[in-house]
């Protein structure tokens, strides 16, 4: 992972390199200004989405995991009741009575159940970075020709009929 991060920085920081030298943003001191605030807003900006969305996005699945979980962990099952009763007999020895080793072993089968959603969730939540990512792979693959850069910028108005240089 950090291998494959440490190439996509060095991707992307060379190609905003590129984009700013062969825009011309790098030909006067304000379209320098423009160009460094523009991508820093984008990615500071970027970077509050991408985390207030997938806090959301966690919270969310977690609680529908949980309870998808829960719906199957029910007393009177039988794989329920011999998970309570052997984590029961496992706890009695250290405990102060039989109930109090029962209300541990729950605790721990509620505590696996939530480590279970957990997992559960950020696999989804990997699955949502996936789709983003091939989403903006696509609409990045669709893009045209920006209609404006800094370098029509630098030249006034055109004559009729005389091509840009």
């Amino acid at each position: 992972m950090g291998v494959g991060q440490s190439f996509a920085f060095i991707g992307l920081v060379a190609d905003i390199v590129l984009q700013a030298v062969f825009s011309g943003a790098l030909a006067a001191p304000p379209g320098v200004l423009t160009f460094s605030a523009f991508f820093h807003v984008v990615r500071l900006f970027g970077g509050q989405i991408g985390v207030a969305v997938m806090t959301h996005f966690i919270a969310i699945r977690e609680r529908v995991h949980s309870n998808l979980l829960g719906l199957h962990v029910q007393g009177g099952q039988w794989i329920t009741d011999a998970s309570v009763h052997q984590l029961t007999a496992g706890f009695y020895g250290k405990s102060a009575s039989v109930s109090s080793a029962t209300g541990r072993a729950v605790g721990l089968v509620a505590g696996r159940i939530r480590l279970q959603a957990f997992t559960l969730t950020f696999i989804d939540g990997f699955h949502l970075i996936c789709s983003a990512c091939v989403l903006a792979l696509l609409l990045t693959a669709l893009l045209r020709k920006a209609p404006l850069d800094y370098g029509e910028l630098a030249f006034g108005p055109r004559e009729s009929g005389a091509p840009r240089t």
